[in-house]
């Protein structure tokens, strides 16, 4: 073979070496995969089996890392309150976030009381010493005034009263009594002839008074210019007729 036949060859052979070395990179390129079509490669994906999952995505509230931050509803959720006793208002100090409410847990806070199911806001106020409507005041506008009643006549002092949801012992509803020391003296009983005033009207013993008529002669007879009003005889004219009665036992007769 001539020299310039080998160099020839030579070159031909160089030529096609180096048409190989040219297409190599292209057919051992690894091609891109994206299998949930999120438009997020399995190399940047944090789960690309499921669509909604994805960087650059929206966080959803739906307990799932949508944006592939490593955090989970970041942002998101609603504040729940324990509702331990179940009447629907939980206890402003023991809460939580999440997208729906866990077991327990409800809306609406508020109770000021979460142990018991007859307290929480807007429940109706009961005579029982507890603050049913959580506002701050117990048994507003329920208790009753009580009147002490010393003597029991069923009338209290309206001197000693006393606030409370049930009468306490010795204390009357009413409180008109005049004298709460005699039993015997209240608007419930009937006036009698005894110096007191026993209904409580103001006045004593009217209506059931005597008329007494001084009876100087002591013939039985009273004289209707001189009269008074009375239970009993008044000692005055008691006396007066006791003296007029000796006189005429002791005046001789006349024959």
């Amino acid at each position: 073979m001539s020299r310039s036949s080998l160099l020839l060859l030579t070159l031909a052979l160089g030529a096609c070496a180096g048409k190989d070395d040219d297409t190599t990179p292209t057919e051992s390129a690894i091609p891109e995969v994206d299998e949930d079509g999120d438009g997020a490669t399995a190399a940047d994906d944090c789960d690309d089996n499921d669509a909604s999952r994805a960087p650059g995505l929206t966080e959803v509230c739906d307990g799932v890392d949508n944006n592939c931050d490593d955090e989970v509803d970041e942002g998101l959720g609603s504040l729940w309150y324990a509702d331990a006793d179940a009447d629907g208002f939980g206890d402003d100090t023991n809460t939580t976030t999440a997208c729906e409410a866990p077991t327990g847990f409800v809306a609406q806070g508020g109770d000021c009381d979460d142990g018991d199911n007859t307290v929480y806001p807007d429940a109706a106020e009961r005579c029982e010493g507890l603050d049913n409507d959580c506002d701050g005041a117990i048994d507003e506008d329920l208790q009753t005034s009580w009147f002490k009643d010393a003597d029991g006549d069923g009338h209290g002092d309206a001197t000693s009263p006393l606030t409370s949801c049930d009468p306490p012992e010795g204390y009357a509803s009413s409180s008109d009594d005049c004298d709460d020391t005699r039993a015997e003296v209240s608007p419930s009983d009937a006036e009698i002839c005894d110096a007191l005033d026993n209904n409580c009207d103001g006045s004593i013993d009217e209506g059931v008074t005597t008329t007494f008529y001084l009876d100087a002669d002591t013939d039985g007879y009273g004289d209707p210019d001189y009269t008074t009003a009375a239970c009993s005889l008044p000692a005055r004219l008691r006396d007066l007729h006791g003296l007029r009665r000796q006189h005429h036992e002791r005046e001789p007769r006349r024959r």
